[in-house]
């Protein structure tokens, strides 16, 4: 897909059997900035348009053999000519029936004999300037459609690289989680042992995440991730999370809150995926909270809405940064220290929820703070659920 050359003057196709006429025709177009083919019967006219485009063709109605009508169809039947703009050339006595068949063979304008060459040169312009137009606005498709088959090539290339790299990382991470977990059960360990075995199942853990949420991407961006739905409630999916997550919350002096209506409607979802999508805003609201503050899980509901937000009382998230935040590699805060974290858990819970039919979004707190909030279309349960 090769954009036409940028300096390639447009041409004008002249055909006209008197040569005198020919001569002064192409004297009056020539300071146009044109290329000016010329051709003296119709057959040798078809013969130019399959040489060549045209931006305009000047063609007499009184041609030897084909006349200019007829002429005019075989181009007009060319579908790379049925755009092209066509004038005749016609006499002062020509009638009104004359002239609606050469409209009605694809026409455009007529030009009266004798030709003044100054309305000759306006009308031509004219069609000039609309070819130059159509030629650029092409040319910047053709760059477009180009720039996108490129990204879209990048992007593939980079999913099947994430895929793979993923995919190997998994057997030595394995490796290293396994004997480290033997290396501490062996013991006895000094102090320093022991810290230095922690250290090496922490980073492993954390590399172990990084790798499961770049899978999980791979596989949403090749439409390769399923969900597998069921009825399930946001109060057994959040005892699971938060009990989870007690540890952390516990280390960081974070108490985390559940707050859910008892009439809240049971969740037609994948509750593996939806418990992740859970696991990563609740961790979040842990690591970017300072300690002796809470966060809280908080369900709501709306006309055909099945919702959840997760606030903190943190510092909050600049205004400029927010439209980033669910972005792969994306912090919450550049300019602030991620203690933990992949930098793909916001991507991977928006690309989650957006296969669940849902949305989030993330808003500051009046006192403080900001909410992650997910909406989820509410359904209907049977009168016979799934679990």
């Amino acid at each position: 897909m090769t954009p036409p050359p940028r300096d390639e003057a447009p041409s004008i196709l002249v055909v006209d059997d008197n040569p005198r006429n020919l001569l002064a025709l192409v004297a009056a177009l020539e300071d146009l900035g044109v290329r000016i083919a010329t051709a003296t019967t119709g057959e040798e006219a078809l013969r130019r348009v399959l040489e060549r485009d045209f931006a305009a063709i000047l063609l007499d109605v009184h041609l030897p053999g084909l006349d200019g009508f007829e002429t005019a169809r075989l181009i007009r039947s060319r579908p790379r000519c049925q755009a092209t703009p066509i004038l005749f050339q016609t006499a002062w006595e020509t009638d009104d029936a004359t002239l609606l068949s050469g409209y009605s063979v694809g026409a455009v304008d007529y030009v009266v004999k004798p030709v003044n060459p100054l309305v000759l040169r306006s009308k031509v312009a004219v069609f000039l300037e609309l070819h130059r137009r159509a030629t650029a606005l092409e040319r910047k498709n053709l760059e477009l459609d180009l720039a996108r088959e490129q990204a879209e090539r990048a992007s593939q290339a980079k999913t099947r690289f994430l895929a793979s790299a993923s995919h190997e990382l998994r057997t030595p991470l394995g490796g290293i989680v396994g004997f480290a977990g033997l290396l501490e059960r062996t013991g006895p360990l000094t102090a320093p042992q022991e810290e230095h075995v922690r250290r090496i199942l922490e980073c492993a853990h954390h590399l172990t995440a990084l790798v499961d949420d770049l899978l999980d991407l791979s596989k949403i961006e090749v439409g390769k991730l399923r969900l597998e739905r069921r009825w399930t409630t946001l109060a057994s999916l959040a005892d699971n999370v938060v009990g989870a997550l007690g540890p952390v919350a516990a280390a960081a002096g974070v108490t985390v809150l559940v707050e859910i209506p008892e009439d809240y409607p049971r969740l037609y979802v994948d509750a593996l995926r939806m418990r992740q999508v859970l696991f990563n805003l609740v961790s979040n609201a842990i690591k970017h909270s300072a300690p002796h503050t809470t966060a809280k899980l908080r369900g709501f509901t709306a006309p055909g809405v099945a919702g959840f937000a997760v606030e903190d009382e943190g510092p909050g998230i600049a205004e400029a940064h927010r439209s980033t935040v669910f972005e792969e590699f994306e912090p919450l805060q550049p300019d602030r220290e991620r203690r933990t974290g992949t930098g793909l858990g916001l991507a991977v819970a928006r690309r989650l929820v957006e296969l669940h039919h849902g949305s989030i979004e993330v808003v500051s707190l009046p006192a403080g703070g900001v909410a992650f909030t997910v909406r989820l279309p509410s359904r209907r349960q049977p009168s016979l659920p799934d679990d």
